[in-house]
């Protein structure tokens, strides 16, 4: 006798995306961010940010962060949060580390603790996954997603420390429960 186990993903019949915007220090000027569904997964589409370090560079080009926020229209009966992110880093930091996060909510609730990695040397379309503290939404027809990306370019030997490294969103897996 042969068992057969199916799993079945819970999640709304057609979600889909109503608006896509981004604000923030790093965000690049003049450019908008897209987002579109496949299944449980949110795609975002944005530019690369970007934070550097070394001789004659600002502190302040040392960080760069730039806010994605998405609303999803997914009908009644459903909750979604962020589960975990891909992004895709670029660069080549010497004499520094360069730390990536994520901080994902929905609009309304507070923030979770941002998912981080530290990147050393050179990467080169490296992709690296975050993954944030589930933050469900409350069960209403639609739910705002904020993801707020970050880089920074720290220094190990101050003025001797050169580089840059760039990160740029792939894929977020969303999470779906069924209200109660």
């Amino acid at each position: 006798m042969i068992a057969l186990l199916l799993t079945l993903a819970l999640q709304p019949a057609a979600p889909k995306v109503l608006s896509a915007t981004m604000a923030g220090s790093g965000c690049p000027a003049n450019q908008n961010a897209e987002a579109s569904l496949d299944g449980a997964k949110l795609l975002v589409t944005m530019p690369e940010i970007t934070a550097k370090t070394g001789t004659g560079v600002k502190r302040s080009e040392s960080r760069a962060n730039c806010t994605v926020t998405v609303t999803i229209e997914h009908g009644a009966g459903f909750k979604v949060s962020p589960e975990a992110a891909t992004v895709v880093a670029n660069g080549k930091v010497e004499g520094a580390d360069a730390k990536i996060s994520l901080r994902a909510h929905i609009q309304g609730q507070q923030a979770t603790e941002a998912a981080e990695k530290v990147l050393t040397g050179q990467v080169s379309s490296e992709e690296v996954k975050l993954e944030p503290k589930k933050n469900f939404s409350p069960c209403e027809a639609k739910a705002t997603l904020v993801l707020n990306y970050a880089v920074f370019v720290q220094e190990k030997a101050p003025g001797k420390s050169t580089g840059q490294m760039g990160v740029k969103p792939l894929v977020t897996t969303l999470a779906w429960e069924a209200c109660k």
